[in-house]
């Protein structure tokens, strides 16, 4: 991995010190029209070197991502939630909480909100209030479960007749693609990525990318643009971004972050905060048999 970036170096400084040898020679001739035609060699040749390092990179840090991936039986954090409607100017901000485990072959996550809040992104002088919002959303790779406080409503949704395991949740592959699953194959395969400068407004210690979906991949019709904060640490992202076909800039940042740690299975057992809750539950429809032709 390493050893890709370091032998794309070399090669930039050998293209260099090549040019400028033989541009001594020109100039020690008098050969002008020899010296113009090298120094375009030189620059077009340095320029591919910077394309072929910058793709190493990317590669490098996606194969990074997808190996702590792999490897990764726990992740659970605060989170800051942002959507901004952009055309109509306005923006919800909520704070929570996640947890991400591995059970098996299986998986399951949890987002937790404790508030909401309404932000008019045209009225500076108002601050709205912030709503005590309690609501939990699970996903245990069969069973979507939505418990909200506010409505006194649990509901439930089968998605699958098997619970899903990680490869369930690559991009592109199940109802909920996580940041946890993500493939450098999958990746190139439906994106353009662009690695961004380093700006004091990013995560601290992070790693930026840009995604732009290819247009004959399906998340062209979803979706702008993509991002990706990459923590260099854990090799994991700790702040996605993304614009979709709506005109909604959608951001979740990640902090307080523990890998790998115990996790509370009670968490995950969503129930009705008493008897006057509305519980809604709705099984997967079965699959009617395709006629046999006779």
């Amino acid at each position: 991995m390493f050893k890709s970036n370091w032998v794309n170096r070399w090669f930039c400084v050998a293209v260099v010190l090549v040019g400028l040898g033989g541009l001594s020679w020109v100039w020690a001739t008098g050969c002008c029209s020899a010296q113009e035609a090298e120094n375009e060699a030189v620059v077009e040749q340095d320029a591919e070197c910077m394309i072929v390092d910058v793709d190493q990179q990317i590669r490098d840090l996606l194969d990074r991502v997808e190996a702590r991936g792999e490897s990764l039986q726990s992740f659970q954090g605060e989170m800051i939630y942002t959507r901004e409607q952009l055309l109509v100017d306005t923006m919800v901000v909520r704070h929570g909480d996640i947890c991400y485990q591995v059970q098996g072959e299986s998986v399951r996550f949890l987002i937790h909100f404790d508030d909401l809040q309404q932000v008019d992104l045209l009225a500076e002088d108002y601050e709205s209030p912030v709503i005590e919002f309690d609501e939990d959303f699970t996903f245990d790779g069969q069973w979507a479960v939505r418990r909200d406080s506010r409505t006194k409503m649990l509901q439930r949704w089968e998605l699958s007749a098997d619970r899903a395991d990680r490869e369930a949740l690559r991009l592109g592959q199940g109802p909920f693609p996580v940041p946890f699953a993500i493939t450098t194959e999958d990746v190139l395969e439906n994106f353009e990525v662009s690695l961004v400068p380093e700006d004091s407004s990013d995560p601290v210690n992070t790693a930026h990318i840009h995604l732009v979906p290819k247009s004959e991949s399906s998340f062209a019709e979803r979706y702008v643009n993509l991002d990706l904060w990459i923590n260099n640490s854990s090799s994991l992202p700790y702040q996605i971004r993304y614009e979709d076909s709506e005109s909604e800039i959608t951001t979740v940042t990640w902090s307080e972050v523990v890998l790998d740690g115990a996790v509370d299975d009670g968490r995950f057992d969503l129930q009705p905060g008493g008897a006057d809750w509305t519980i809604e539950e709705h099984p997967l429809e079965p699959v009617a048999d395709m006629p046999d032709g006779n």
